[in-house]
């Protein structure tokens, strides 16, 4: 294991890679990666960090995409940034009371009838 793969891993991981994809780089297995964050609270932080520069990249790159013309990462990108405006909405509209007065009513009738 190379000395300095923490460094190449968190900038791998910082450019939006994945945590296997950044190992690989790094020369170290996904196991080791995830050991060394076990042992250091320094690396951890680090990784969160890098982590999350990542997803900005992918961010940046789903809105390049978006603008360019993709209507399905541009809906994605509304309903993450606006989810109150633009979530998928479903209302269940269920009224128990009347279907169990229906139901009542129809076994009376079924019992009253000879």
């Amino acid at each position: 294991m190379r000395g300095d793969w923490k460094q190449t891993f968190l900038a791998a991981l910082s450019r939006g890679c994945t945590v296997s994809l950044s190992a690989k780089l790094a020369g170290v297995s996904r196991q080791a990666a995830y050991k060394a964050r076990a042992r250091s609270r320094t690396f951890a932080d680090a990784w969160q960090d890098a982590l999350e520069s990542g997803t900005d990249v992918l961010e940046d790159e789903a809105v390049r995409r978006a603008l360019a013309g993709s209507d399905t990462l541009l809906m994605f990108l509304l309903k993450a940034r606006r989810p109150e405006k633009f979530r998928d909405n479903v209302r269940v509209e269920h009224d128990a009371g009347r279907e169990m007065l229906t139901a009542l009513e129809q076994a009376i009738k079924s019992v009253q009838s000879p």
